[in-house]
């Protein structure tokens, strides 16, 4: 069936299949995901399905969209060239059993943005705006990535309160969500009988869009403890879920048990030394005085000019409420002192250099009528720009009405705070920075093992 779904959406967005109008998407239902970073908890093979879902919407909203013959020709370019990842991640994820290929990230990345361009000039123009004020981050990572996907889900969500093409994003996720959950007893090992499923299956064979009854019976689904096929979990977080995986190995994988041949307490040095390589800034944070650094984080560094936290700042830079969370230490230290460094992902051991982001490329615009812009550029295409002024306002631009675009090579970022502050104001600005960080959420009832980010 997912080999069948996938195919179809191929079809779909490589402007092989014809794409009618959504008639029956009749808004009116006020729905808001209970779960805020529900994403964030999907496997990766899930992540995918509903990437394609939301890819299907684009191109349908894309179809009807009321723009002139060129933008239309624009925009199905910019809808098939999505496909070409959609087709890479499809082969990634599901040739092979277990989990998906060691580059899955990367394509999920590439695809995202590719979704995300296609999806501001396929919008109509209030939501598209919506769209780049909510994504004031560039897409550097996984995480990255999978914000971008809850920002247009959420969109379609909010969408659906006032009936507009784009409630199609969500509509289309959980239509998506409801045929895997139909198929799963098809599934080998399957946790999912057809008696679960038989409910949703007989509502969903209506053939109407009865989104209040989907949601519920997917949620009643859940707080019975079950989960889709796809949503297996591999990936383990805790440090007893990482002893448990090393002890008894991992069911269904190649992973063997190591409990016969190893100590439970050799055991758990393993687990340290794993907890180690995947920390973040937040389990070893710099010595020093916070207080004092984040006197010098709105202060004499200047910081906020750029950042955000909390809700407070800039939102020309990348939000750091979470940034201990997400970096480690080495890599904040390079962030402040050098302009070309590197990330150390899981593992510790595999680095990747840190580009320019294209979401933070600093722009300077020059329009016909011989205004100047100086900004970041936020997304662009054969048509349009959008800029974030340093003023933090947002300007829609048409290339036509546009003299000359200058790209700057550097970064507005400062590589130079170890010269800028003395060692000692240094020392304090990263005690501060290494300590800002937000738990992730409880998993909801029935959602199974963890809470945190997952996949």
């Amino acid at each position: 069936m997912f080999r069948i779904l996938v195919l179809t959406l191929a079809l779909l967005v490589g402007g092989c299949g014809i794409v009618r109008q959504e008639l029956d998407n009749r808004g009116g239902y006020v729905d808001y995901l209970a779960d805020k970073y529900w994403w964030k908890t999907d496997s990766k093979k899930m992540r995918a399905l509903r990437a394609y879902a939301l890819h299907a919407a684009i191109a349908r909203i894309a179809m009807i969209s009321p723009k002139g013959a060129s933008e239309r020709n624009q925009l199905a370019y910019q809808v098939g060239s999505a496909g070409l990842y959609a087709q890479q991640l499809v082969k990634c994820a599901y040739d092979s059993p277990g989990e998906p290929c060691f580059y899955f990230d990367s394509i999920m990345v590439d695809y995202v943005n590719a979704l995300y361009t296609a999806a501001v000039a396929a919008l109509p123009l209030e939501d598209a705006q919506k769209l780049i004020s909510n994504i004031t981050g560039g897409i550097a990572g996984t995480a990255g990535a999978v914000d971008i996907l809850h920002a247009l889900i959420q969109l379609g969500a909010d969408a659906v309160r006032y009936g507009t093409v784009s409630a199609a994003l969500y509509r289309d996720s959980l239509e998506l969500e409801v045929q895997v959950w139909i198929n799963s007893p098809n599934e080998p090992g399957s946790m999912v009988s057809s008696q679960d499923v038989a409910e949703l299956a007989a509502i969903y064979a209506t053939g109407r869009d009865n989104i209040p009854a989907w949601k519920a019976q997917i949620e009643k689904l859940l707080a019975n403890g079950l989960e889709p096929t796809p949503n297996r979990r591999y990936l383990r977080r805790t440090d007893p879920e990482v002893f448990d995986a090393v002890k008894n190995g991992i069911s269904g994988t190649q992973m063997p048990p190591f409990g016969s041949r190893m100590s439970d307490d050799d055991i758990w040095k393993i687990t340290a030394y794993i907890h180690g390589l995947r920390g973040t800034a937040i389990d070893a944070p710099a010595q020093g005085n916070a207080a004092n650094g984040e006197a010098i984080f709105w202060g004499k560094g200047q910081c906020s000019t750029c950042h955000m936290i909390k809700a407070k700042g800039s939102i020309l830079g990348p939000d750091l409420t979470n940034l201990a969370g997400q970096r480690k230490v080495v890599s904040i230290v390079d962030a402040l002192t050098k302009e070309q460094h590197a990330i150390l992902a899981d593992g510790g051991t595999h680095d990747s250099t840190l580009l320019p982001l294209q979401s933070y490329q600093p722009v300077r615009i020059t329009t016909s009528d011989g205004k100047v812009i100086n900004g970041i550029l936020k997304n662009e295409d054969s048509f349009s720009l959008q800029v974030l002024s340093r003023d933090e306002k947002l300007h829609l631009l048409k290339r036509a009405a546009v003299k000359e675009v200058y790209y700057e090579p550097k970064s507005l970022m400062p590589t130079d705070y170890d010269k800028r502050l003395t060692p000692a104001e240094f020392q304090d600005l990263m005690a501060f920075l290494t300590r800002l960080y937000v738990p992730p959420p409880a998993a909801p009832p029935g959602r199974g093992r963890g809470g945190g980010p997952v996949g």
